[in-house]
């Protein structure tokens, strides 16, 4: 880490906790872009932690996926859990 994800995205930590995998992302979007995008993009990354076989074992068992969304200054813009 850190790994791009896209253009104004990367993800810049992973973290477990004792029933979460934790997933920090750094944006280069303001916080009104993420305002305009966060349902969306939500949404989106729920659909495919569902999707994929291995993210549903995880699930399964019980453990939630945190996404938080971060300005490069450090202010959290978006957080969500996805769970089963």
């Amino acid at each position: 880490l850190p790994i791009r994800v896209d253009s104004a995205t990367t993800l810049s930590d992973v973290s477990a906790g004792s029933h979460s995998i934790n997933y920090r992302y750094t944006v280069t979007i303001s916080a009104q872009q993420m305002e305009f995008q966060k349902d969306d993009i939500r949404r989106k990354v729920t659909q495919l932690a569902r999707s994929v076989s291995a993210t549903r074992m995880i699930l399964s068992k019980g453990v939630a996926l945190n996404y938080s969304y971060h300005s490069p200054d450090g202010n959290q813009l978006l957080f969500f859990s996805v769970t089963k």
